[in-house]
């Protein structure tokens, strides 16, 4: 199956600079949003908010980046700069290659004997003849082996982090960075904050500014919409609610949203509700086991998976059914731009709780490379020698800081989250809407939006406290949608902690160990269904053999799932590599 809609004739660009060096530039991906490219082999794609020039995207941007004739004058403009974009610029005997905060529109490059190979869509052949559908360089790099580090932290995570990518010897352009390639050498350098060293405490002032900056990034965002129809993802949560509110607010009449999941979903009565009080249209797309299976064993499967994960994460599918049906119905419509409420929630709620409780605590390098680690590193467990390689890869990235508190080391870990998580895996959600030929934007990424959250005190947001009482404040209770989100129990209490006192500790392991092995037997039901997902993919993931340094897959709430999308994923790129892939 080709790609819907996702038919533009691919770029190749190959020229000799000086120095012997050999580009063999190749963009594919016009899906969404086309490259603008240029003569000399250049190319943007997206749109900057400059503080001065206003909104600068094509040839505007272009003629700008290639103003900036060293590295103090990229960070200067790109450190001020907001917005949706990726670049590829030449500049006198330089490459430029840029990514956005966000990593929104992912770049690949690989530099080895005096060639460099730079693609937008990443599997194993790009690097081997360029991208699907582009010219074979014969001076490019030769193919690429399987990263083993890489690997299994794919497994472990579901993403990579840093510029890591799963071929040995090609890296990706991280969230929030710049390189630049000269005389045959890559240097990169980070633009973007995501901390404040500022602390805010007057919380009645920061929802009122909170509202302000909000609104100033959407209504920019909306000038680069220009009344085109707006496709609201509608779930039951307050990311995509607050974005329903802000488009009733605004005044957008033109508005579709839609849910889907299982039919007894919590998420599709909330969803209905909130689109009936706001007034706009509304679409159901039931997910059942037939549902999943009819996507998972279609050729359409196999090609998302290669054109979305990028070398960088697991590919993500969760809308892919509920887009397709929608677009059987005839609901999406030219033009029509998406606003899913990615990476919204700034308030807190997922912050480790455990960090102030021990006033001892060290606050380091190390503990905020395991405070990752203990928070997503739990898909696939792995060994105890994997783990300890894991955990040295992810030091790397702190650098074996010191920290004078805990808010300090949470500038850092926030930082981590949103810089890799965030926009390695969670924002790759946007994808399955370019994979259907929808352009689409990020209204809750707003770089000063995002950073005013970021000067309040992270020990006040925990519980995401402050942040809800923002939303339902100014938003939810004035536009009539005050619906809150189930509460779950959490297990414990003082039963729990009776029992464990009660019981040797060799008992409660062989408990957790009979529990495991039952869910993985049979996970519960999931709103999404994705219990069905995890039941068809076992059946196409490779034994455990093939991955020694695993101990086995975590069966608790939503991980299945990642774990095995990512031994799939894995395999695909695996037979990728052995020139299997069909």
């Amino acid at each position: 199956m080709e790609w819907p809609i996702f038919a533009a004739v691919p770029y190749l660009f190959f020229v000799r600079y000086p120095f012997e060096i050999m580009y063999d530039i190749c963009l594919k991906n016009d899906a969404g949003k086309r490259w603008t490219r240029f003569p000399d082999g250049g190319a943007v794609k997206g749109f900057v908010y400059a503080s001065q020039a206003g909104v600068l995207e094509g040839a505007a941007l272009y003629e700008r980046l290639q103003r900036c004739y060293d590295r103090e004058a990229l960070y200067e403009f790109l450190h001020a700069a907001d917005g949706n974009f990726s670049a590829v610029v030449r500049s006198g005997g330089r490459l430029v290659l840029v990514a956005d905060r966000m990593r929104t529109y992912p770049l690949l490059y690989a530099v080895r004997d005096g060639a460099v190979t730079v693609t937008d869509v990443g599997m194993p052949e790009s690097f081997r003849t360029g991208p699907a559908g582009c010219a074979t360089v014969k001076n490019s790099p030769p193919p690429r082996g399987l990263d083993e580090d890489a690997a299994y932290e794919l497994l472990a995570a579901g993403y990579l982090s840093g510029d890591a990518t799963l071929l040995a010897g090609v890296k990706s352009v991280a969230a929030g960075t710049c390189v630049v390639l000269e005389h045959g050498e890559a240097a990169a350098f980070t633009y973007a904050e995501y901390a404040s060293a500022c602390k805010l405490t007057d919380f009645d002032a920061v929802k009122r500014r909170a509202a302000e900056v909000l609104e100033e990034g959407f209504g920019r965002m909306l000038g680069t919409i220009a009344g085109r129809p707006v496709l609201l993802p509608l779930s039951s949560g307050y990311d995509s609610r607050l974005i329903a509110c802000l488009c009733r607010k605004f005044g957008l009449r033109d508005v579709v949203c839609f849910t889907y999941g299982r039919r007894d979903s919590f998420e599709v009565e909330v969803s209905r509700q909130v689109a009936e009080r706001l007034g706009y249209e509304w679409h159901y797309v039931e997910y059942t086991s037939e549902t999943w299976r009819r996507f998972l064993e279609s050729p359409a499967f196999d090609d998302y998976c290669a054109f979305s994960g990028n070398l960088t994460a697991n590919p993500h599918f969760q809308d892919f059914p509920a887009v397709m049906e929608l677009r059987r119905r005839g609901v999406l419509r030219e033009g029509m731009v998406v606003l899913p409420g990615h990476v919204g929630d700034m308030g807190g709620g997922w912050l480790p709780r455990t960090l102030f409780d021990d006033p001892a605590a060290r606050w380091d390098g190390a503990a905020a490379s395991r405070l990752v680690y203990d928070a997503f590193y739990d898909q696939n467990v792995p060994t105890a020698s994997r783990r300890a390689r894991l955990l040295e890869r992810l030091e790397r990235s702190f650098r074996g800081r010191e920290y004078p508190s805990a808010d300090a080391l949470l500038d850092d870990y926030i930082t981590w989250v949103f810089r890799v998580r965030g926009a390695n895996f969670l924002v790759n959600a946007v994808r399955v809407y370019e994979y259907w030929g929808l352009d689409w934007r990020l209204p809750l990424c707003e770089m000063h939006y995002k950073l005013l959250w970021y000067s309040v005190p992270w020990k006040t947001k925990i519980g995401s406290k402050l942040y809800d009482e923002f939303l339902f404040q100014y938003y939810f209770e004035p536009f009539d949608v005050p619906f809150r989100k189930p509460v779950p129990v959490p297990p414990g209490g003082a039963l729990r902690r009776a029992v464990k006192s009660l019981c040797p500790s060799f008992a409660l392991r062989c408990v957790r160990r009979v529990r495991g092995f039952v869910r993985r037997l049979r996970p519960a039901a999931h709103f999404n269904a994705f219990d069905d997902v995890v039941r068809i993919l076992k059946r196409k993931v490779p034994p455990p053999s093939r991955f020694p340094g695993i101990r086995r897959m975590n069966a608790s709430g939503g991980h299945m799932i990642n774990a095995v999308v990512a031994r799939y994923y894995l395999e695909l790129v695996r037979r990728s590599i052995d020139g299997e892939r069909g």
